[in-house]
């Protein structure tokens, strides 16, 4: 846990297990509804050896039941042809809750609409597939730079 810890604190995210959320804000983001947000994010030039930017996460939460709408637009990448982003959703106990993982790339859409109960969600963008735990190579890594838009 030290050693977690440590490597989080060196990245400005401060990790304390057992409490919810462990890792509290700027981890994951928070995102604002309709408020689009840009990023980037990439697992090609690593292999996926630096989680830090082979995916982004945002965080917003429910009070009621509501209807939510997630869209990821891929705007640009430096290799369009490895430029499939995933979209994923979970709930405040790490469960994947809703998710868009088509195959796409430059110009492509990933959306999630669902109707969710109150509390708290982590939106991922993703930057490699990980279809059937397949090894990450230089075909299932990708990396792209991406508006995303939430309305809840």
């Amino acid at each position: 846990r030290a050693a977690l810890a440590s490597s989080l604190s060196a990245r400005g995210i401060t990790y304390s297990p057992g409490e919810n959320p462990a890792a509290p804000e700027p981890f994951p983001l928070a995102i604002a509804s309709n408020v689009p947000v840009r990023g980037e994010v990439d697992s090609r030039r690593s292999r996926r050896a630096n989680l830090y930017t082979s995916s982004a996460h945002y965080a917003f939460t429910l009070t009621e039941t509501r209807d939510v709408s997630i869209t990821l637009k891929i705007v640009e990448a430096r290799d369009p042809a490895h430029a499939d982003l995933d979209l994923l959703v979970f709930n405040e106990k790490g469960d994947a809750v809703e998710q868009s993982v088509d195959i796409n790339g430059v110009g492509g859409v990933e959306r999630v609409d669902a109707r969710l109960p109150p509390g708290r969600y982590r939106i991922e963008v993703r930057s490699w597939s990980n279809s059937e735990d397949a090894a990450l190579t230089s075909q299932t890594a990708n990396q792209g730079t991406y508006t995303l838009f939430a309305r809840y």
